[in-house]
């Protein structure tokens, strides 16, 4: 999908159609995170934390941090 640009006032807008709106479940009250590498944007879509993976998640970690704990110390000495 290719799209211009819109000024608005000093600075310059980008209208997301509404299919693709509905597409990623947002609306105009969607906070987005806007990320560049310095060549191309990224929009995403900023999502509430689900408490319920953000534990498996930590979960996980910690499981992984004592399980290779030896290795991860070798490879730090190194």
């Amino acid at each position: 999908m290719q799209k211009n640009l819109t000024r608005n006032g000093n600075s310059y807008a980008l209208t997301l159609d509404k299919p693709l709106m509905e597409l990623l479940n947002m609306n105009s009250d969607t906070p987005v995170e806007i990320r560049t590498d310095g060549q191309s944007f990224l929009v995403t879509p900023v999502r509430p934390v689900d408490p319920t993976r953000a534990k498996a998640f930590l979960d996980a970690v910690k499981e992984v941090n004592t399980t290779f704990e030896p290795l991860f110390q070798s490879l730090a000495k190194r």
